[in-house]
């Protein structure tokens, strides 16, 4: 029987400063966790999630970053895909 890892993964939204937004990414790699996916809503001072997301890319090494949800009626399918590549660099 092959062993099978298990992974952990979390949904976060906006912090309340960009620190405590990038001390949440750095932890959650400490810890173990494998995925940080962030919502993309255009409501409720949410930020926006590429920003957000390339930020904790860089404060981290190993931590899959992801979209929870996108908001397609407001995002151009080909900056969209651009962006993306941009983050995957």
């Amino acid at each position: 029987m092959v062993a099978r890892k298990i992974r952990f993964s979390t949904q976060s939204g906006s912090q309340p400063t960009g620190p405590d937004w990038l001390a949440r990414a750095k932890r959650l790699e400490a810890i173990g966790y494998e995925t940080l996916s962030m919502p993309d809503h255009m409501v409720g001072g949410a930020w926006s999630n590429m920003p957000a997301l390339g930020a904790a890319a860089a404060v981290t090494t190993r931590l899959r970053l992801g979209n929870l949800v996108l908001d397609n009626d407001f995002r151009n399918p080909v900056v969209l895909a651009r962006e993306f590549a941009t983050l995957d660099v």
